[in-house]
């Protein structure tokens, strides 16, 4: 019984990292598409109010 409920946290566990890992790998690659992104928008606004 106790066997099986150990178990179950480690895979519990196991799952949480691996999501949380997945979440931040997500994340870092956005954040840095979303800076390119509105460095190109500021960019492009200083071409346009020239």
């Amino acid at each position: 019984m106790i066997k099986n409920f150990l178990l179950i946290c480690f895979f519990i566990t196991i799952c949480f990292f691996i999501n949380l890992i997945l979440y931040l790998i997500t994340w870092y690659l956005l954040g840095k598409k979303i800076k390119k992104f509105l460095d190109e928008c500021k960019d492009d606004f200083k071409l346009w109010r020239k």
